[in-house]
C-alpha cells in the first residue's frame, strides 16, 4: 500500500509541476505584439526617425560616401561658405565641414549609446530589485535614486571630467552614473504592478529563486517600458556631452564631437561665418529630436490602452 501511495503522490506531484509551468508560459505577455509595431510604424515622427538614425549612423561610419575628404585633411580654401564642392563649407584650417561633422558624429553617437546600454542596465536592475523586495530594499535604493536626481548633473559632471579625465570611457562612465534614475523609477513602478500576477506566484510556488524571478520575469517582462526609457537616455547623453564639451570639460582634441565643434566655432554663433557654429547645433538638435520622437513612438505602441485604437 505504501508503494501505491508514494506513486500516487508522485503523479499529483508532477501534474501540480506542469499546471504551474503552464500558468508560467500561459502568463508571459508575448514578447513582441504585431499590433504595437505597426502602431509604432504608423506613427510616422518615429518612423521617420529611425531612418534619419539609420542613415545618419551609416554616413558617420562610411563618410566616403557622400564626401571626398578624408579627416583634417586641409585645403587652400579656409572660411568658404557652403558650396558644390563643401556642401557644408571649410573652417579656419580650411577642412571640410561635412567631413568633420561626421566624423565628429561617431565619437558622439559612441558615448550616447554606450551610456544608453550602461545606464539603462544599471537603471532596470536597481528598479527590478527595488520594486520586487520592497520595503528596506526599495526605500533605501530609491532614497539613493531621490539623491542623484536632487544633485546637479550637469555641475556634477564638469567636475568629475576635471578630476578623472576627459577621457571616452571616463566620460561615458560618469554620465552613465548621473543618467540611471529615470529608468529605475519606470521599471520599479512596472514591477510593482507584475509582482502579483499570476506568472510570478506560480514561479514562486515553483521554487524558483528570487534572482531568477527577477532576471528571467520582471526584467523581461518590463522590455517595453526599458526601451522607451532607453531611447530617451540616449537623446539626454548627447544633450550632456554637448553641452560639457561646449563649456570645455569634455572632449578634447585630437578627438572631436559635435560638442567640440560648438566650443570651437562658438565665437561665430552671429556673424558671417554662422554656417560654422550652425551645423553641428543642428546635427545636435535633429539627432536628439529623433531620439525623442523614437521613445514617443514606442510609449504609444506599447501603451495598453492604445489597444482599443
Amino acid at each position: 500500500m505504501s508503494g501505491l501511495e508514494e506513486t500516487k503522490e508522485n503523479d499529483v506531484s508532477k501534474q501540480a509541476s506542469k499546471h504551474i509551468k503552464e500558468t508560467i508560459v500561459e502568463s508571459i505577455p508575448p514578447p513582441i505584439k504585431f499590433r504595437a509595431l505597426k502602431r509604432f510604424y504608423a506613427n510616422r515622427a518615429a518612423t521617420i526617425s529611425v531612418v534619419f538614425l539609420v542613415a545618419l549612423i551609416v554616413l558617420c561610419y562610411f563618410p566616403n560616401l557622400i564626401t571626398d575628404f578624408s579627416q583634417n585633411e586641409q585645403t587652400a580654401f579656409k572660411r568658404l561658405p557652403p558650396n558644390s564642392t563643401n556642401w557644408l563649407g571649410t573652417d579656419l584650417l580650411g577642412r571640410d565641414i561635412l567631413t568633420e561633422l561626421l566624423y565628429a558624429g561617431q565619437i558622439t553617437l559612441r558615448i550616447a549609446i554606450a551610456v544608453g546600454i550602461i545606464s539603462t542596465f544599471i537603471g532596470s536592475l536597481a528598479g527590478a530589485i527595488a520594486g520586487y523586495f520592497h520595503k528596506i530594499i526599495d526605500s533605501l535604493l530609491m532614497r539613493v535614486t531621490d539623491l542623484f536626481l536632487v544633485v546637479p548633473q550637469l555641475v556634477i559632471l564638469a567636475l568629475a571630467l576635471k578630476k578623472f579625465g576627459d577621457e571616452y570611457i571616463a566620460m561615458v562612465l560618469i554620465i552613465s552614473l548621473i543618467s540611471w534614475m529615470f529608468t529605475a523609477r519606470l521599471v520599479r513602478a512596472q514591477v510593482l504592478s507584475l509582482k502579483s500576477r499570476e506568472f510570478i506566484d506560480a514561479a514562486k510556488m515553483n521554487g524558483r529563486s528570487s534572482i531568477y524571478i527577477v532576471f528571467r520575469h520582471l526584467i523581461p517582462n518590463s522590455w517595453s517600458v526599458i526601451a522607451v526609457s532607453s531611447a530617451f537616455t540616449i537623446a539626454g547623453a548627447i544633450l550632456l556631452e554637448s553641452t560639457v564639451s561646449f563649456l570645455g570639460f569634455g572632449v578634447q582634441a585630437p578627438l572631436t564631437s559635435w560638442g567640440r565643434m560648438l566650443y570651437d566655432f562658438k565665437g561665430f554663433a552671429i556673424g558671417q561665418y554662422f554656417y560654422l557654429f550652425l551645423s553641428p547645433a543642428l546635427a545636435t538638435f535633429f539627432t536628439v529630436l529623433a531620439f525623442n520622437f523614437i521613445s514617443d513612438g514606442l510609449r504609444d505602441a506599447f501603451d495598453p490602452r492604445s489597444e482599443q485604437s
